[in-house]
């Protein structure tokens, strides 16, 4: 059955007059093969998954086709400030240095009989064992690393004691992988050095310089064993400033990105693939502002004149943020992430990223808000891309509606996934009147059907678990659930007090309908001539509402 809002739009849809039309219109012309900018792509099928790997959380659309990007395999870690001694593959023994391959060998299982596909091994965090023998120093004098970092946000970021023990060991750990797992296997997965390694102290202490080295190092002794292995890096997004530590030498450096583009290529140093990070803040303009996104953060290094046209670029970590509190982010569960992705797909698509690695996004049997647009976009993969364009004003100042058109020509159907998210007002507005057109080559007499599904708040779980339990809406000085210091829009799960968690996870299993998309029924679409007469024009329109997207399918009437 469909529901109220989808009954709604059809009828809405059905009844406008394109003459009347006074909205937004999105047009895609499909007759024209300058159009055509290549095929819709699966950028979201890799997840990152943290320590300690002793299970293995299922993305949302289950073990098919997924892939896994573990961090911290090597040791390192730390949690809450202890160190986690138990996972370091490269320990003191009180006499001497030994290898323990069984911490990695184990958690390397667990992913594998998961049924997820393993893509990428980082060697990020050296053992504990390689800050033996570092005198560390109170104060900075040039020289000595700071006592202040010898335990780092997420654990050893201390550039390893002795390099020729860290070749020995990254070496000898690819060997161990070779003969447990076999070469062609072990081959087909990638090996990135470092993650987001100009955040410093978190990921790093040393110099950029020393990272340098420290990579070339670190690929040598992969290649040594594997010689065609993909190997890359994680940097902070051009953009990124450094301005928040000092290191041991007293400088402050910013994104390492474009100075590791050009050493590379002075040095000729390989590199397969680099990743930055992308977690933006949705009521931060600069940071949901896709024109200014790829200008100001991607832009400067995927288009740097130094890069490798063999490389790949990619964004290595994404999650969209409502706020920074207490050391910790808090991330967005309702329909502003569903369509913030809407509209990070199509500045992937249109850019030619390869791949954004997502967090976890599945819980107590609830998909995040952004799965339900990697749903939509699922049944495009594969099909072309065309261009489209937009006329006409939004009705609420900031709204910024778009969309994404594919086309399979062989059947002759047609997808458009259009998108509002306001870059200025995080307030929930009035509906977007928007005309969606499709310019194909069809005769006057062809029929085509058309469905509408939309996802905004009415569809996103927490939000109707919050008209349910309007607790859920108001601060704890009101006598509602969410701590008084948190932003409204968080997630549940960080947002709310622990009563208020315990209610949604107690309730969940009322909402998981809304893990798929809501279909309309099937409707005719009608049609009329262009002005050459030579091509037709169907136009839907529907009503967008705020921070909401909506997929539209459109195929011939069988």
């Amino acid at each position: 059955m469909p529901s109220i809002r989808a009954a709604l739009l059809l009828k809405l849809c059905f009844l406008a007059s394109p003459l009347a039309f006074g909205g937004i219109t999105l047009t895609s012309d499909f007759t024209d093969p300058a159009n055509r900018k290549g095929e819709i792509y699966n950028f979201w099928n890799t997840h990152n998954r943290l320590p300690p790997y002793e299970s293995i959380n299922v993305p949302a659309f289950g073990m098919e086709g997924s892939y896994v990007n573990c961090v911290r395999m090597l040791g390192g870690w730390s949690k809450k400030g202890k160190r986690m001694l138990e996972y370091d593959c490269y320990k003191w023994d009180g006499e001497k240095y030994v290898y323990d391959w069984e911490p990695l060998i184990r958690r390397i299982d667990v992913v594998l009989n998961s049924g997820i596909q393993l893509k990428q091994i980082v060697l990020d965090n050296p053992p504990w064992a390689f800050q033996r023998g570092i005198t560390f120093v109170e104060e900075p004098d040039g020289v000595h690393y700071l006592a202040a970092d010898k335990n780092s946000t997420y654990g050893n970021a201390v550039p390893p004691n002795d390099p020729k023990a860290w070749h020995a060991f990254i070496k000898a750990a690819i060997t161990k992988l070779v003969e447990t797992y076999g070469e062609e296997r072990v081959a087909s997965w990638r090996f990135r050095v470092g993650s987001e390694i100009d955040t410093r102290p978190g990921h790093w202490i040393g110099t950029r310089q020393q990272f340098f080295d420290h990579y070339k190092n670190t690929i040598d002794a992969v290649h040594s064993v594997l010689p065609e292995a993909k190997v890359g890096a994680q940097f902070r997004e051009a953009s990124f400033t450094g301005k928040k530590y000092t290191d041991y030498t007293g400088n402050v450096e910013g994104s390492y990105a474009g100075a590791f583009i050009e050493w590379a290529k002075t040095h000729g140093i390989r590199y397969d693939f680099i990743g930055t990070s992308y977690y933006p803040f949705y009521d931060k303009e600069d940071s949901v502002d896709m024109d200014i996104v790829y200008r100001e953060q991607i832009e400067p290094i995927q288009r740097h004149p130094d890069w490798n046209p063999d490389a790949l670029f990619e964004i290595h970590e994404f999650w969209g943020l409502s706020q920074y509190r207490d050391g910790e982010f808090v991330w967005l569960s309702n329909s502003y992430s569903s369509s913030l992705f809407a509209s990070i797909a199509k500045m992937v698509l249109e850019n030619d990223i390869k791949q954004v690695h997502l967090w976890g996004n599945i819980r107590d049997g609830l998909v995040e808000p952004n799965v339900l647009t990697q749903k939509a976009l699922a049944s495009m993969l594969g099909k072309h891309r065309y261009a489209n364009e937009s006329k006409g004003p939004p009705a609420v100042e900031g709204n910024r509606i778009d969309g994404i058109f594919a086309a399979d020509l062989a059947s002759d159907s047609y997808d458009a996934l259009i998108f509002n998210y306001n870059t200025i007002s995080n307030e929930y507005q009035e509906d977007e009147a928007v005309e969606t057109v499709f310019e194909v080559e069809s005769s006057p007499n062809a029929e085509y059907r058309y469905r509408v599904a939309t996802y905004g708040k009415d569809e996103c779980a927490f939000q109707q678990f919050a008209v349910d339990f309007p607790r859920a809406t108001r601060y704890e000085s009101d006598g509602g659930w969410i701590k008084d210091t948190y932003d409204k829009n968080g997630t549940p799960y960080i947002m709310l007090v622990k009563e208020g968690v315990d209610t949604f996870v107690a309730n969940a299993h009322r909402y998981t309908h809304l893990n798929d998309l809501q279909w309309s029924e099937w409707k005719t679409a009608s049609q009329e001539a262009s002005d050459t007469g030579e091509t037709s024009l169907i136009r839907i329109q529907t009503q967008l509402p705020s921070f909401a997207f909506q997929k539209i399918e459109l195929q011939p009437a069988r």
